[in-house]
């Protein structure tokens, strides 16, 4: 871990997520671990950090070429929840997160993106850089997953696109979806499904803690 941190920026060369099946339209992971591919290592923590809080980072660079510049993490602006929306807005407010400039046509992927900025210099490690974008990505809270969700429309839309020799179940099983009775949604896969199921039984066990405790206090 200590030479991972002390690593200089001038060690670390750009990612092509593309060569990991990623393209900039399609930037919803398959799991975690597919973060360690295809994030460069000073924005690394920061954006495992996101991703468990729940919420969607969708490019990213800190490397060799940024240096004299600054590194960047894109988060998707559609994918807070309001409660981190009103924290982003007080991270602008302060000037440690530069105004917003979103798009009003949302691309391929669908949300509009937010970029987070830090400074880079020539002499930094790649601990340097880590720390500044940590310092702004724990400033976020626990949410629920609101992106990956696609409509009962939003798939078939894929089908028409393709032709009528696809069914919509061809679609659903060929991309991975998972579809969620309760929501009547499908999930873009099974991992967001898996974490939209855990933060509803972390709050559903708090709120029962929380019952308990005023009975008890009754």
């Amino acid at each position: 871990m200590e030479n991972y941190y002390n690593k200089e920026i001038s060690e670390i060369n750009p990612i092509n997520a593309q060569d990991y099946g990623y393209n900039p339209e399609e930037a919803i992971v398959k799991n975690r671990e597919d973060l360690r591919k295809i994030i460069e290592e000073p924005c690394l923590p920061a954006c495992l950090k996101l991703y468990d809080l729940n919420i969607q980072t969708v490019k990213s660079s800190a490397n060799n070429g940024n240096i004299g510049d600054k590194a960047y993490i894109g988060i998707n602006y559609d994918s807070l929840d309001e409660n981190n929306k009103n924290i982003l807005n007080n991270l602008i407010n302060t000037g440690i997160v530069e105004p917003l400039n979103l798009s009003d046509a949302p691309n391929d992927r669908g949300g509009r993106d937010v970029t987070i900025k830090v400074p880079i210099y020539e002499k930094d490690t790649v601990g340097k850089v880590s720390d500044r974008f940590m310092q702004i990505a724990s400033r976020f809270e626990q949410q629920d997953v609101l992106y990956g969700r696609h409509t009962h429309e939003d798939v078939l839309k894929i089908v028409s696109s393709i032709g009528s020799d696809v069914s919509l179940e061809d679609i659903v099983d060929a991309y991975g979806f998972i579809y969620d009775d309760e929501l009547k949604i499908y999930w873009h896969n099974r991992e967001l499904y898996n974490k939209h199921l855990q933060y509803q039984n972390k709050q559903i066990n708090q709120t029962n803690e929380t019952r308990k405790h005023d009975y008890q206090g009754e």
